[in-house]
């Protein structure tokens, strides 16, 4: 009894695995080279991008001690 039902997992593993095959899964995806872009958003920016930091300076430009 536990023979047959080995062997009808082994055999329900190789089906799954021959059908996942014929499906693609195991291919390499499509290379994207265009980032998508949703329209009506502005980039991010962050703080430091936009102003460079000068010396030991906080966001407010406030020299720290």
């Amino acid at each position: 009894m536990m023979k047959i039902l080995c062997l009808l997992v082994i055999l329900a593993n190789l089906y799954v695995l021959l059908w996942e095959y014929r499906q693609g899964a195991f291919s390499a995806p499509p290379k994207q080279t265009a980032q998508l872009t949703v329209t009506g958003t502005e980039p991010i920016i962050l703080l430091n991008e936009k102003n460079p930091v000068v010396g030991n300076q906080n966001a407010t430009g406030n020299k720290q001690h």
